[in-house]
């Protein structure tokens, strides 16, 4: 189109010089018309002059009949207005230069001599008056008014023919202007064909560049009717291209409706904006990258398939995390230090500043000579460098000295991070601390004889053997349990039947040098029977000292006897299995392993008998099952009884785990006991509905109790305030008694006045503690950032300053991690929970309290552990209630409201509060706070 454009210019500019020459033409044959017009009329004019004189200069026969002289008069005056009325319809009309000089020429002469020829009519006056000058002057009149008529003849013919050439000269430009316009329009039709041929060749064309790129196209029109499919775009239109075409998007991706694609489909069609969509189709389980390009006539839409990447972004960022982990992991259990190629230290973590005591300011930009002991000969330093700046790791142990001047050792792994060029850039060293492993080495030469005494002494049997099975060493209580048999291949003293098994788990042995490998089966006994073993073998042919395979085991035949017995006790289990309808009764080994199933529950939930039994459950049981079932079975075999809870099948199932014990008290079995409870459970969830209904009467019940809650606390504070009055004078009136009258006074009574006073202290603490609780329900709460390292910091150091023997206590304060709470709420809680372990601790010798956190499911979760009294784990729940003490008041003070306080405290900012201990051997107690 943009071809033609010159020629569209020179078509209308033709036009216009066309338009414009007719314009003109019309105008002068306006002109021409106009004075062809004039012309006639002029020449009408001087004919009809020219007849008036020679009308009025000829005697008419009718004049000589009037004899009345008024009548002639008359007469006169009627024939000179007349001939004066049309000379001055003459002037008037005439335009012509020449025809004017001659209308002037008869204006004159007629005006001069109208009276004569109006008197030449009288009869009696022709003679008269008669004169040659008047003739000759009549004679002009006369010429003129011929040549008046002569040259208006003239000028209209003149006229005609100027009129016919125009039009002659406008037949042959419209003739023109025809031919060039039919020549223009079959060019221009030429070529419009030629460009539409070029069109559908450039969109064949891009039809095909379109099939070949991946991304799958697509076009549909105004009315959202397809357009145009790609090859790539098949795999997501399953009917073909020739189904899609024409109909409705909507009509052949109907999920698509209310997704994010259908509103910016319908943004980029309002607003003709390009739009870029990344989003997730649930209903072909795809990512997609879509980009909407808005035209006149409707969208083309670009998409690709995105799935992989996105499932790569999703593995890239679960392997950051799963690093980052590992990070926080390696801090919190490693010490380690990062160093330059020269050696000076970049990084310092928390544990390599605690053990060096050390800050990580003083420690970067040092070198290792900082810490070194000089334990280490020169050849042994000159080792570890040399083997990293090879870029090899150095693995070893060393010795090193802290701030304070004290020696700790750890086990070093330096790890060399090498350039592009192969060379090392930095070193970084993760250390254990081993401080106390060294120290038991070096005791370990002295205690070997207590050990070995503890060995002959020990029930169990402790064998040592080489490679081959040949017994290096046998305890005594080996010999108690097998009695003396031969040390050679000790192996080969397996049943026959079970010899098998116990060569594979030693074959495994030999492979996994240092961890215990379980085994159980029947050994023979000097007296000549086989007995049940059960035992660990350990693989310590690596380990300096030992060099050799350690196996611990026990004398099981009684409870092996026992399952057998529990085995023949099948009848029984089956009786009670099918006395319990919905129900199903199992028995398991230490293995997992099912030894006996029964009742009918069994196949509606979807197992099969014969498949269980003599099978491992992890081998049968799906994976998510199992999971849940194994910490069942191991609290079981501690000894515990596990109820729980589940839904399978469409069942309500109740699961009660069960621990079986020989005469040893020792769990050889596991009994579980499933029953339907679908029907209980259907009954309570109709108790739930029916207790909808009483949601608006609990709710009102509940803003009354609130209200009584309030005032409850209100007596509660008025009550305390009002007992310190009286308390107070009691103190001063006890203090006044000692000191003014103390010497008249015996012990007795000086004793109890002192009873008296620490009494009312102790009462006015009570009441402190009873306004603090109270005043707990009202206080608001202002939530700031907290630095729980340093808040728990300040407050030990505080506590030094008020407790005798502090410097007994070891104190280990591990990471804490910052909240989001009331600074002085939460202060109030370490304060009372401090103070706690320092109270029930400081009977032991060497009082120890550690201080720490962990993450939990949204929550922080701190705790304070020390190893003081404890407590029995039956009474924990009355820990945390007001005036429950679980101990003497005598032996340890207190008014039995701090951990109330910590739990109202710890609950008002949405948190839990728990405990656990035993007696005589410490106590934990825990709070969570939300992230």
């Amino acid at each position: 189109m943009r071809k033609n454009i010159p020629l569209y210019i020179i078509f209308f500019v033709l036009l216009g010089g066309v338009l414009l020459f007719l314009y003109t033409a019309f105008r002068e044959l306006s002109t021409n018309s106009e004075l062809t017009s004039r012309n006639n009329i002029v020449h009408s004019n001087f004919q009809t002059l020219s007849r008036q004189i020679n009308n009025a200069a000829v005697l008419h026969p009718e004049l000589n009949k009037v004899n009345s002289s008024i009548k002639t008069r008359k007469l006169f005056f009627t024939d000179s207005v007349a001939i004066l009325l049309q000379l001055e319809m003459l002037k008037s009309t005439v335009r012509e230069p020449v025809n004017t000089k001659i209308v002037q020429k008869l204006d004159t002469l007629i005006r001069s001599e109208l009276s004569w020829i109006l008197r030449s009519n009288v009869p009696d006056s022709i003679i008269h008056h008669q004169s040659p000058g008047h003739i000759a002057a009549f004679q002009s009149i006369d010429s003129l008014l011929n040549q008046g008529i002569q040259r208006t003849m003239f000028l209209i013919e003149y006229r005609k023919t100027q009129l016919n050439k125009k039009i002659s000269g406008i037949r042959k430009w419209m003739i023109f202007f025809i031919i060039l316009s039919g020549i223009l329009l079959v060019y221009t039709t030429f070529n419009l064909y030629r460009e539409q041929s070029r069109t559908q060749s450039k969109e064949k064309e891009l039809e095909i560049v379109l099939n070949r790129i991946n991304d799958g196209v697509v076009s549909v029109d105004n009315d959202w009717h397809y357009t145009f499919l790609n090859d790539a775009a098949l795999a997501t239109h399953p009917p073909g291209k020739a189904e899609t075409l024409g109909k409705v998007i909507w009509d052949v991706h109907p999920e698509m409706k209310g997704t994010i694609f259908w509103d910016k489909y319908h943004e980029a069609m309002a607003t003709g904006k390009v739009v870029e969509i990344e989003d997730y189709y649930a209903p072909m389980d795809t990512w997609f990258l879509v980009k909407v390009y808005p035209a006149a006539d409707g969208l083309t839409i670009f998409y690709t398939d995105i799935t992989k990447s996105k499932k790569a972004e999703r593995k890239l960022s679960q392997t950051l995390k799963e690093l980052m982990d590992y990070k926080f992991a390696l801090d919190e259990s490693s010490i380690v230090g990062i160093t330059d190629q020269e050696g000076i230290i970049k990084h310092a973590n928390h544990n390599f500043c605690q053990i060096s005591k050390y800050t990580a300011d003083e420690l970067i930009g040092q070198d290792h000579r900082t810490i070194n002991s000089g334990y280490h000969p020169k050849e042994f330093i000159k080792n570890l460098w040399t083997t990293i700046a090879n870029g090899k790791i150095w693995r070893g142990e060393l010795k090193n000295k802290a701030k304070d001047g004290t020696i700790y050792w750890v086990d070093a792994t330096i790890v060399p991070f090498l350039d592009d060029k192969g060379n090392p850039s930095q070193y970084v060293a993760i250390q254990a601390d081993i401080t106390e492993r060294k120290q038991a080495e070096d005791d370990l030469a002295s205690s070997e004889m207590h050990f070995r005494s503890l060995i002959e002494n020990s029930t169990e049997g402790i064998t040592l053997t080489d490679q081959f099975s040949n017994v290096i060493y046998r305890s005594s209580g080996s010999e108690k349990i097998m009695g003396i048999l031969p040390t050679d291949n000790a192996i080969m003293l397996a049943h026959p039947e079970d010899l098998e098994t116990i060569k594979n788990k030693f074959a495994e042995l030999l492979n996994n040098p240092g961890i215990p490998i379980d085994f159980q089966g029947r050994f023979f006994h000097a007296s000549g029977n086989y007995i049940w073993l059960e035992g660990t073998f350990t693989n310590l042919l690596h380990k300096k000292g030992v060099n050799a395979i350690v196996t611990n085991y026990r004398d099981i035949t009684r409870r092996k006897e026992a399952e057998e017995k529990l085995i023949k006790s099948e009848k029984i289990y089956k009786t009670i299995a099918s006395s319990i309808p919905g129900s199903v009764i199992c028995l398991l080994d230490a293995d997992y392993r099912y030894l006996l199933i029964e009742g009918d529950m069994l196949e509606k939930l979807g197992y099969s008998k014969d498949k269980l039994l003599g099978s491992k459950a992890e081998d049968v049981l799906p994976q998510e099952i199992f999971k849940g079932v194994e910490k069942q079975f191991k609290k079981v075999l501690k000894g515990e009884v596990v109820t729980s809870e589940s839904s399978s099948h469409g069942y309500d199932i109740i699961s009660r785990y069960i621990p079986l014990k020989d005469e040893d008290n020792i769990v050889y079995a596991i009994m579980t006991v499933a029953i339907d409870v679908t029907e209980l459970k259907n009954a309570q969830r109709d108790i739930s509905e029916l207790n909808r209904g009483l949601e608006e009467k609990i709710i009102e019940r509940t803003g009354q109790l609130k209200k009584s809650n309030d005032d409850l606390e209100a007596f509660s504070y008025s009550v305390s305030h009002d007992l310190r009055a009286p308390l107070r004078g009691a103190i001063a009136f006890a203090t006044i008694l000692d000191e003014e009258y103390g010497y008249k006074l015996d012990d007795e009574a000086k004793r109890i006045i002192s009873i008296i006073r620490d009494s009312a202290l102790k009462m006015g603490k009570l009441i402190d503690d009873l306004l603090a609780f109270s005043r707990m329900g009202k206080q608001g709460i202002t939530k700031s950032l907290i630095d729980t390292k340093t808040m728990v910091n300040e407050i030990v150091a505080e506590l030094a300053l008020q407790n005798k023997g502090y410097d007994r206590i070891r104190w280990d304060i591990r990471a804490l991690s910052p909240v989001h709470a009331d600074v002085k709420m939460i202060r109030q809680v370490w304060i009372n929970l401090l103070s706690n372990a320092i109270k029930y601790s400081g009977t032991r010798e060497q009082p120890l309290i550690e201080i720490g956190s962990y993450p939990g499911e949204d929550m922080a979760v701190f705790y304070v552990k020390d190893n003081g009294v404890g407590f029995d784990e039956e009474y924990k729940d009355k820990l945390f209630k007001v005036f429950q003490r679980l101990h003497d008041a005598d032996k340890f003070e207190g008014t039995g409201v701090g951990l109330a306080l910590v739990e109202k405290i710890v609950s008002r900012h949405d948190g839990k509060v728990w405990a656990e201990g035993k007696e005589n051997k410490g106590a934990c107690f825990y709070f969570s706070l939300p992230v």
